[in-house]
């Protein structure tokens, strides 16, 4: 292949991969540079969205009474209205709660994660913070990427189009959530747990799923 054109293409090669898989969300530039630490995610209480502000999505659909799964959620949908209600006591009634100060033991059943990790990360900001707050707690975090092409146009707004990812090992989710299982006897049915977050195209947090991989 001509030398030339070999060039040319790393070159169209690098900037396709410099190119973000989605826009940014929203209001991300309006967030003070230090309000994000390795040890510290405060967020006003008028920035936390709640049922009611920010109704609980998943997969790019509204969980109502018209959803398939909605007894699958509805209980926790009521029990988590919020950010705060998902956060240790001490944290749920600061002006400015730290949201990496999720209460974890609470969080065992799976529809529980879903509805407060989509509270939290609909408060946060900006995806870095989504995966500052996923390495904060021990995930491997990567994204966005895009699960659609370019060309691909969504059949509604809320159609997922990308994704954050995090990854971890089943000994750190237990050391997180500290199951019966585990604490009974040390062993555990699975190896791994990860966490999918779904944007849409503007870059808005549209969903939240969560998976245990079992041996």
């Amino acid at each position: 292949m001509n030398k030339t054109i070999v060039i040319l293409l790393g070159i169209f090669a690098t900037i396709l991969a410099s190119m973000p898989a989605v826009a940014e969300k929203d209001g991300s530039r309006d967030v003070a540079a230090n309000s994000f630490t390795w040890d510290n995610c405060s967020v006003p209480v008028e920035r936390l969205t709640t049922q009611e502000t920010r109704p609980f999505m998943f997969l790019g659909n509204l969980v109502d009474r018209n959803h398939p799964r909605w007894h699958e959620f509805d209980h926790y949908i009521a029990l988590y209205p919020d950010a705060r209600s998902c956060l240790i006591k001490d944290e749920q009634d600061k002006m400015e709660p730290n949201l990496l100060n999720i209460d974890w033991l609470k969080l065992r059943p799976a529809a529980a994660k879903r509805v407060c990790f989509f509270r939290i990360f609909t408060s946060l900001q900006t995806h870095e913070q989504i995966k500052s707050w996923l390495s904060h707690h021990g995930f491997s975090a990567y994204g966005p990427r895009r699960v659609k092409s370019l060309n691909y146009e969504p059949r509604h707004e809320d159609d997922p189009i990308a994704y954050i990812a995090g990854t971890m090992s089943a000994e750190g989710i237990n050391e997180l959530t500290k199951p019966l299982l585990w604490r009974l006897t040390g062993m555990t049915i699975a190896y791994g747990f990860s966490i999918s977050v779904s944007l849409n195209d503007k870059g808005e947090v549209v969903g939240v799923h969560t998976s245990s991989s079992t041996k």
